[in-house]
């Protein structure tokens, strides 16, 4: 039987206005969805993802990120006088182990070489996701923090088996656990949709706030 959709007044506010989605990904579209938003208009934001590493902690990179991603659909949308009424969200994702972020892999070597690092290690993978929301010019922020154990038994043969089939390299770190990839899995602490792509109930919280449900 379908789920009957959740009646809240979150939802009464969010159809009076145009919901964006500052990204193309079908993840987020699909938890967007699953979580009872409807009419989501993908805008790609054109901002170039080149912050020095270097000049962040792993949160405050991910946040700003996310902020730029959002920022540039905004002024976008305002240089075309199309700002107004508007909710904005976009956010970005990435693994951080041992104070290194790890993006997208380049390639399956590097994937390989990244989930042996993650197998090998004595500490926790952090999946960060930045989501910002932008309503009326005013920005709002979360960033996101669900941790993950790799099976520190999971075979070399095991990960060359996962490289193999091509999953996982357009995607934060090189793994969907969603997919072939909970095969590598120990545990996961936290949100499981934010490492899928956006945290569920951080974003729900955060357009609560920024549109004062």
């Amino acid at each position: 039987m379908p789920t009957q959709a959740m009646k809240h007044p979150l939802f009464d506010k969010l159809g009076s206005k145009r919901f964006i989605l500052a990204s193309t990904s079908p993840r987020r579209i699909e938890i967007l969805t699953q979580m009872g938003i409807q009419n989501i208009n993908v805008v790609p934001s054109n901002f170039e993802e080149n912050l020095d590493k270097a000049n962040y902690t792993p949160k405050e990179y991910v946040r700003n990120t996310a902020l730029g991603k959002a920022r540039a659909v905004y002024d976008r949308l305002k240089a075309n006088n199309e700002h107004e009424n508007t909710v904005i969200v976009s956010a970005d994702t990435v693994i951080e182990l041992e104070g290194k972020i790890y993006e997208k892999p380049r390639n399956a070597e590097e994937q390989l070489i990244n989930l042996k690092k993650f197998r090998d290690s004595v500490s926790p993978q952090h999946v960060l996701s930045g989501v910002i929301v932008i309503v009326d010019g005013v920005e709002f922020t979360h960033v996101e923090d669900t941790s993950i154990v790799f099976d520190p038994e999971a075979s070399d043969e095991l990960l060359e088996a996962y490289v193999g089939t091509g999953e996982g390299l357009d995607v934060a770190a090189g793994y969907r656990v969603q997919s072939l990839g909970a095969l590598l899995m120990k545990r996961i602490e936290g949100d499981y949709f934010n490492v899928v792509g956006l945290p569920f109930r951080g974003t729900f919280v955060l357009l609560q706030k920024a549109l004062s449900v």
